[in-house]
C-alpha cells in the first residue's frame, strides 16, 4: 500500500498562487493577511488535507504556543477540564497536548513525555505529588486541585460552598443523617470529607462516612455491602423494607461516578430513588445531567476553573507572572430528581 504524501505549505502556496510565507501567516490568523485571503487559504488547506506539523513547529520555535496537560482521562471531571482548557487555549491562539496519567506510570512519566516534546508550560489536573520530588524542568506551571505544588500556580474549586448548600437542601427535605460514600485515600478526598463534615455540623446533621472510592464500581460495591449488612441484620424480620430500616435516607457520594454506581445497585435491589433513599453526587458530570440518572450534585465551576487555568498557563508561557498565584472558584448545588423528602415524611 502506497503511503500518502504529506501536504505542505508549498502545496497550498502553489494551489493559491501565493507565497509560502503568506500561506503560513494566513494559517496562523495573522492580521497582515486580509480576511478574504485567509479564508480562501484555509479552504484550500482543508480541501487538500493539510495538517500542522506540530513536532516540526516545536523544533523550529524557541517559544512554541503549546500548553501541555496531564490528567487522568478515566475520570470524567478531568475530561471536562481538558476539553474546556483546549477550547480557551484555541481561542487564544494556543494548542494543547494531553498526556493520560492513567495509562502511563503516573504524573511524573507524563510530565517527562511533555518535556521531551519541549513543552515547558504544563498543567497538572489533581496530581498525586507535592512537587518537591520533581526536578524544575518537570514541574507543572499550573495545578488544578486542592493542594499546592512548589512553584506552580493553583486553581481550586471550593468544596465547602456547594456541599453546604447540599446539606441544607437535604435537611429541608427532612433528612436528619447522611451516609457518605467516601473517596480514595488522597488529599482531595480528605478536603472534601472535612468540608462535608463542617457543613453538616453547622446544619445540625450527622454524617456517617463509609469507604468507597471514585469509580462506578466503587459506588456499586459500597452499596451492595450496605445492603448485605442491612439484610443480614433483618433476616429474621417479616418486614423487608430493605435499606430504609437501617436508618439510611440520604446517600451522598464522593463524585458522580460513585453516585451512579450506587443508584444502579439500589435500583437492582428494588429501591425507589428518591422514594426510599435520596442520592447525591459531586462534579455535575454529563452522566449526572442525563435522563438516566437525573442526579442532584455539586457543580465545581469547571468552565471558570479552566478559564483561569488557561489564562495563567499563557501568562506563564509569556513570562507575565512573577509570583505564584492562587485562585478559588466557588461551587454550587444543582438540584435534580434524585433527591426528595425522607421516606418517613411521605404520604
Amino acid at each position: 500500500m502506497t503511503q500518502r504524501r504529506r501536504i505542505t505549505l508549498k502545496d497550498i502556496a502553489e494551489e493559491t498562487g501565493l507565497s509560502i510565507s503568506s500561506v503560513s501567516l494566513a494559517l496562523r490568523d495573522d492580521s497582515r493577511i486580509s480576511e478574504p485571503v485567509r479564508t480562501r487559504i484555509k479552504e484550500v488547506a482543508h480541501r487538500l488535507g493539510y495538517q500542522v506539523d506540530l513536532s516540526g513547529a516545536m523544533l523550529r520555535s524557541s517559544k512554541p504556543k503549546i500548553i501541555g496537560i496531564v490528567a487522568q482521562l478515566d475520570q470524567e471531571l478531568h475530561n471536562k477540564y481538558v476539553a474546556s482548557i483546549n477550547r480557551y487555549a484555541q481561542a487564544a491562539g494556543y494548542r494543547t497536548i494531553t498526556q493520560n496519567a492513567s495509562l502511563s506510570n503516573g504524573y511524573r512519566q507524563s510530565l517527562e513525555a511533555l518535556s521531551q516534546l519541549r513543552i515547558n508550560t504544563s498543567v497538572a489536573i489533581n496530581p498525586d505529588f507535592s512537587g518537591d520530588e520533581l526536578p524544575p524542568n518537570l514541574a507543572p506551571a499550573v495545578v488544578v486541585g486542592q493542594s499546592r505544588v512548589a512553584g506552580a500556580d493553583l486553581v481550586r474549586s471550593s468544596n465547602y460552598t456547594g456541599l453546604s448548600e447540599l446539606v441544607l437542601h437535604l435537611k429541608s427535605l427532612g433528612h436528619a443523617e447522611i451516609t457518605y460514600l467516601d473517596g480514595p485515600q488522597s488529599y482531595s478526598s480528605k478536603i472534601r470529607r472535612e468540608s462535608l463534615l463542617r457543613a453538616a455540623v453547622e446544619a445540625g446533621i450527622k454524617v456517617h462516612p463509609i469507604p468507597a472510592g471514585n469509580t462506578v464500581d466503587d459506588g456499586f460495591g459500597a452499596v451492595q455491602q450496605l445492603l448485605t449488612e442491612s439484610w443480614t441484620r433483618q433476616k429474621n424480620h417479616l418486614d423487608s423494607t430493605k435499606l430504609a430500616l437501617s436508618g439510611i435516607t440520604a446517600l451522598t457520594c464522593y463524585n458522580d461516578q460513585v453516585a451512579e454506581g450506587a443508584m444502579v445497585a439500589l435500583y437492582r435491589a428494588g429501591f425507589s430513588i428518591p422514594g426510599d433513599v435520596s442520592v447525591t453526587g459531586f462534579d455535575n458530570s454529563l452522566g449526572a445531567a442525563s435522563v438516566a440518572f437525573n442526579l442532584t450534585t455539586v457543580d465545581r465551576g469547571t468552565a471558570k476553573v479552566a478559564e483561569h487555568v488557561t489564562q495563567l498557563a499563557i501568562r506563564r508561557a509569556e513570562k507575565q507572572i512573577e509570583s505564584v498565584e492562587e485562585i478559588t472558584v466557588e461551587s454550587s448545588l444543582v438540584v435534580r430528581r434524585s433527591t426528595g423528602p425522607a421516606f418517613f415524611l411521605q404520604n
